[in-house]
């Protein structure tokens, strides 16, 4: 009996997988691209600065959105987020801030993300590698 039952629990936990978005790469708005280029996704994190807390060389316009899209989640200023769940364009994310994100996520081919969580839409590109 005991191996019936590790036997099954080993099933459930081999057939869970992480939910991902179908696209590959990081996409995010210009500012968020240029500060993950400058400084990595800790650089998103701090909204825009170094380690130190000196502004890195980029502009950020007004509706830049600053946030990074990859397959597994999203990252912008103090503020990290996995995918929980995928329903058809629907998205929900787990944030580090303990409240969900839902957010319309519309992949263009593969060079445009249309990422909207409410007004404004952002319009995510791919960010250079």
């Amino acid at each position: 009996m005991r191996r019936i039952v590790v036997f099954l629990l080993m099933l459930g936990c081999g057939s869970a997988s992480a939910v991902e978005f179908p696209f590959s790469g990081i996409f995010g708005s210009p500012a968020a691209c240029d500060a993950l280029a400058l400084g990595g996704k800790e650089a998103v994190l701090r909204g825009g600065t170094a380690e130190d807390g000196t502004p890195l060389p980029i502009d950020i316009e007004e509706d830049d959105g600053f946030l990074l899209l990859e397959p597994s989640g999203l990252t912008t200023i103090d503020l990290t987020c996995t995918l929980a769940k995928l329903e058809g364009t629907r998205a929900t994310f787990d944030c580090s801030d303990g409240e969900p994100l839902s957010a319309v996520v519309l992949v263009r081919g593969n060079s445009t993300i249309v990422f909207d969580a409410g007004d404004p839409k952002f319009f995510l590109k791919r960010c250079a590698p």
